[in-house]
């Protein structure tokens, strides 16, 4: 069974004894859904809820994603017995407040960001082009303060999106730089739909493996309530949505049709959301090969791994140093 259940229509979702019951409020049946191996739902649609239904989750562990109509991140449910350790949250604040350890470990986000979009551009024989990137490590490393280090991301992220449009095939789909809330066209709503499913995602697995989300280094904790599943998605942005959003257009399995535009932005439709996710659950559960030896492994068990490594290097007060698919 999935561990992830997605709700795309309206309707309400309720218990029936030790199983979830979604009603659409249509002439079919209602759905049931057994809860023991459930870990998250998402909400991407109007869904009643009561507390007693919300009570049940909690006791289950259970965590629940809502997103507004556009697709975008809203705030999460989370279980009380999947909260952390207090013990590592504590680590976690120490390394937060020594601005030299902080600074490492946000660095060490945005290299291991900047290593995925390499290998990315690599895969796509754009080998010339990432030549234009490996600087940026050496400046990186000489970067005191966290003004210039965002600024210097920014850079890198902008130098990534300018190859865009030599990977994607398809006339219908073109991008002019990257663009948020709202995304101007369909190329950026693919990219903020999959980055803000991956956001859940990550989340529920920093909760799982004790680390306290709301502690990030390099997203400050300061402006939201979560920073440390936005620092994980960093890493894995390139080859997770990334790689996922070339798939879906240049195999057209998405066309302009999926689409709709809303005020100033452009959105996925609830066929493009469903056909989005379908495509997610699978890419998650596709593997991938590491290192020399070839050792696969999927992406799910990469970021479930990853959220460990982060916490062992937490608890030992050690270097933090992203995975990288070539070693």
């Amino acid at each position: 069974m999935n561990r992830r259940f997605y709700i795309t229509l309206n309707g309400s979702l309720s218990r029936r004894f030790n199983t979830l019951k979604f009603d659409s409020g249509d002439e079919k049946d209602p759905l049931f859904i057994p809860v023991e191996q459930l870990e998250e739902i998402y909400v991407l649609s109007e869904v009643d809820f009561n507390r007693k239904l919300m009570s049940f989750l909690g006791g289950k562990g259970v965590m629940v994603h809502f997103f507004s109509f556009s697709g975008a991140y809203v705030g999460s449910f989370i279980p009380k017995k999947g909260t952390g350790d207090s013990e590592i949250l504590v680590k976690e604040v120490r390394i937060y407040l020594d601005w030299k350890k902080r600074m490492e470990m946000a660095k060490a986000f945005v290299k291991g960001a900047l290593k995925s979009m390499i290998i990315l551009l690599e895969s796509r024989n754009l080998h010339d082009e990432t030549e234009n990137f490996y600087p940026f490590f050496d400046k990186l490393d000489k970067i005191g303060s966290y003004k210039a280090l965002l600024m210097e991301e920014a850079r890198i992220w902008e130098l990534y999106y300018s190859f865009w449009n030599r990977i994607i095939a398809s006339g219908d789909f073109r991008m002019e730089g990257r663009t948020r809330r709202p995304p101007k066209d369909p190329v950026n709503a693919l990219i903020s739909f999959g980055n803000s499913l991956l956001y859940a995602f990550i989340l529920n697995e920093l909760y799982r493996t004790g680390l306290d989300p709301r502690i990030g280094y390099l997203h400050s904790v300061k402006k939201r309530r979560f920073g440390l599943n936005l620092d994980v998605a960093e890493i894995f942005r390139p080859l997770v949505v990334d790689r996922l959003v070339f798939k879906l257009i240049n195999r057209k399995q998405v066309s302009r049709e999926d689409f709709r535009k809303y005020k100033e932005g452009v959105y996925l439709s609830r066929k493009g959301k469903r056909i989005f996710i379908q495509s997610f659950e699978k890419h998650l559960r596709s593997r991938v090969r590491i290192g020399k030896k070839y050792k696969r492994m999927t992406y799910y068990g990469l970021i479930k791994r990853e959220c460990q490594r982060l916490k062992k290097a937490i608890v030992e007060d050690r270097p933090y140093i992203p995975f990288n698919l070539e070693g």
